[in-house]
């Protein structure tokens, strides 16, 4: 596309003239500017919009559900640390500084007198600002996601847009000024490596977003010093293949757990970069809390919120497992790494008792393969699933890929917090005698699907469009393939 710009000072005495340009007049007069949109596609996501040329900045359209979940995680990380900064000052308000109180007060307080009493304050939420957020997207490429952060959240005071490629990193410039002022005023993009920046700015984001292409390992050492104390890590890792056990012994090079390849892969493959995380930030400390933690398509994502605690350190290795998995019939067992024991009052730590398994499997008779260690406790919170699949359905329409997004939520949110632990049951029960005899009743295993007609909402949508996966590494030229007929196929056309 070109356009035609006239002199302006020209025009208005040529006009007036009524003089006609001739082919030479408009070429004096006229010249052609390229439109510098003109060879870019307009992405638009949410309210956000970018400018895409060829494959010289990364963008995957499959990863909306990622860019979608990712806010409505926010939204929610929000309206928590709103909720706890209130508790926080009011538990200030309520307590008594002795070093605060005056010689008066002090002798009104004696046993002389009596003292009165003082009226409690009440804490206006109104009265307590909410602190705003500082984020940064460590590779950012295009700035997609943090110009819609920037513009679908509110209480967000700026955006790092970090990229290590200056290609991006300037066509990220350019779609923070194509978004507009609201944009400019919070979304900052800059150079460097994303390793680098994060160890020279500790604590200093509420939120970090990592999304590389390919495996988040070498970021999270950085990461887990970056995020301020009680805030929030998001990481994707698409390096699928060696999570979910094909190149078991790359996994182990790289998130420090060996995986295994079966019909549970990908959940322990989602266990395995927590693992990871939670052993990258008790070197320093910290310890993580799982708040949501799914599989989508070829990525794992996790949210994690970032504590400073030495004494749960301690607790660490209890949370986590080695795993035996059969070659047979692929039953498993886990073996905690450590254990939490308590004698009296006083809690003391120990290391993990087994193994939990025979020299052969009891059910098939195979043999045990050991695996891990992964993360054995619970890989989401109840309490915020629910809230974000409320506050998800208040806003359907700002949320893309709501439909998926709502299924996703509406499975985690059924999964069974506590599971039938039958080495823990007591089997000298009425229960356990009842369970010995045989049944006489055949059970019908066929599935009902009342529930889900009643609730509404699928569990399971298929692809919306062909090719929805992993994209080409940005840079990369795209082969166009032609359909050229032969000479022989011409001839009988024509």
């Amino acid at each position: 596309m070109w356009r035609l710009t006239l002199t302006a000072r020209r025009l208005p005495a040529l006009s007036q003239r009524g003089e006609r340009f001739s082919a030479a007049t408009c070429r004096l007069l006229f010249s052609t500017v390229q439109d510098e949109h003109a060879d870019s596609n307009i992405i638009r996501e949410g309210q956000a919009k970018i400018l895409l040329q060829g494959n010289d900045v990364f963008y995957n359209k499959a990863q909306v559900t990622n860019r979608d979940l990712s806010i409505a995680v926010l939204q929610t990380f929000i309206e928590k640390r709103h909720n706890e900064l209130l508790c926080k000052e009011k538990a200030r308000r309520s307590k008594i500084d002795p070093n605060l109180i005056t010689e008066e007060e002090d002798a009104f307080s004696s046993p002389g007198f009596l003292a009165v009493p003082k009226k409690p304050q009440k804490v206006d939420a109104s009265s307590i600002a909410a602190k705003p957020l500082r984020i940064l997207e460590a590779t950012a490429a295009s700035g997609l996601r943090a110009i819609r952060y920037a513009l679908e959240v509110e209480g967000i005071e700026s955006v790092v847009a970090l990229d290590i490629d200056k290609v991006a990193v300037e066509a990220c410039k350019k779609n923070i000024k194509l978004n507009g002022g609201l944009a400019l005023s919070k979304v900052h993009a800059e150079l460097g490596d994303a390793r680098k920046f994060m160890l020279n700015h500790e604590g200093e984001f509420d939120v970090v977003d990592i999304d590389p292409y390919g495996s988040a390992a070498i970021f999270l050492d950085s990461a887990v010093q970056c995020v301020s104390d009680g805030g929030l890590l998001m990481c994707t890792s698409t390096d699928m293949a060696v999570l979910c056990g094909h190149h078991g012994e790359v996994c182990f090079s790289r998130y420090g757990s060996y995986s295994f390849n079966g019909e549970h892969c990908h959940e322990m493959a989602v266990r395995i970069l927590l693992s990871s995380i939670q052993s990258h930030a008790n070197t320093y400390k910290r310890v993580i809390v799982p708040v949501l933690s799914v599989s989508i398509d070829f990525y794992v994502r996790v949210f994690v919120r970032i504590y400073t605690s030495p004494l749960s350190v301690k607790e660490s290795a209890s949370k986590l497992s080695y795993v035996y998995l059969c070659n047979g019939c692929r039953s498993f067992h886990l073996q905690r790494v450590g254990q939490v024991c308590q004698k009296g009052n006083s809690v003391f730590y120990t290391a993990g008792g087994g193994p939990p398994v025979s020299t052969e499997c009891k059910e098939c008779g195979g043999q045990w393969k050991m695996g891990g260690p992964i993360w054995s406790e619970s890989m989401h919170d109840a309490g915020w699933v629910s809230t974000i699949l409320k506050d998800l359905e208040k806003s359907k329409s700002k949320f893309p890929a709501f439909d998926k997004l709502h299924c996703l939520l509406t499975a985690v949110s059924e999964v069974k917090l506590h599971a039938v632990k039958v080495d823990k049951s007591n089997r000298k029960t009425i229960g356990s005698i009842i369970l010995q005899k045989e049944p006489l009743l055949q059970a019908n295993f066929a599935r009902r699907s009342q529930r889900e007609r009643k609730v509404g909402s699928k569990r399971f949508l298929p692809n919306p469009e062909a090719n929805w996966g992993p994209k080409p590494r940005a840079g990369r030229k795209i082969k166009v393939v032609e359909n050229k007929m032969s000479r022989q196929d011409l001839k009988e056309s024509l």
